[in-house]
């Protein structure tokens, strides 16, 4: 993988979007409710190794404060068109800072380079901020799902979520393409 940040010195509070790395695992579930996608991160960072996923951090300071992932060949299209934005979140102290806009835009514009024409995600239908951001960006409802999701909480009991979700989708062949620099992830 490339990395699809420019690797200018910036000031310490200043947000770094960079590759994950496997110990962000551990720094992620500091993030509230991120805990409930450990099993899902273990596996996640398997598939992003083998290069069928695209996984960012945000940096604020040294501290992993946001995260996003690209699926490349989700369940529902393994064309090799689709990315699927799946765990996307940033800690609410650092929300609205910008941080959530350049971790969707940077995977998007990786994503584009790698050939995907288009990008799909699926968000609650009561998250309205997270609505709002995706429309920003140029995403558009199409239809609509109830998704279940299990997880297991810090002292190992097993959870169900059931949540009324929005499918989301944006063509990424309007988008002009951003000269970026390219490196490899540190896995």
């Amino acid at each position: 993988m490339s990395d699809p940040v420019s690797q200018l010195e910036r000031p310490a509070h200043e947000p770094v979007i960079r590759w994950a790395v496997y110990e962000d695992i551990s720094r992620l579930e500091a993030i509230p409710d991120i805990w409930e996608l450990r099993d899902s991160n273990l596996q996640a960072f398997q598939a992003y190794r083998m290069g069928r996923l695209l996984w960012l951090v945000a940096e604020v300071g040294g501290r992993t404060v946001g995260t996003i992932w690209g699926e490349l060949y989700p369940e529902h299209d393994r064309s090799g068109r689709t990315v699927h934005i799946v765990s996307f979140r940033v800690e609410d102290a650092f929300q609205g800072q910008g941080i959530g806009s350049r971790l969707l835009r940077t995977v998007e514009e990786e994503a584009r380079r790698r050939g995907r024409k288009v990008a799909t995600l699926f968000v609650a239908q009561d998250n309205h901020g997270a609505i709002r951001l995706y429309q920003r960006h140029g995403y558009a409802i199409g239809g609509a799902r109830t998704s279940r999701f299990d997880y297991r909480d810090p002292a190992g009991r097993r959870h169900t979520r059931v949540e009324e979700q929005y499918v989301m989708h944006k063509s990424l062949e309007a988008e002009g393409s951003h000269p970026l620099q390219h490196r490899e992830p540190g896995y």
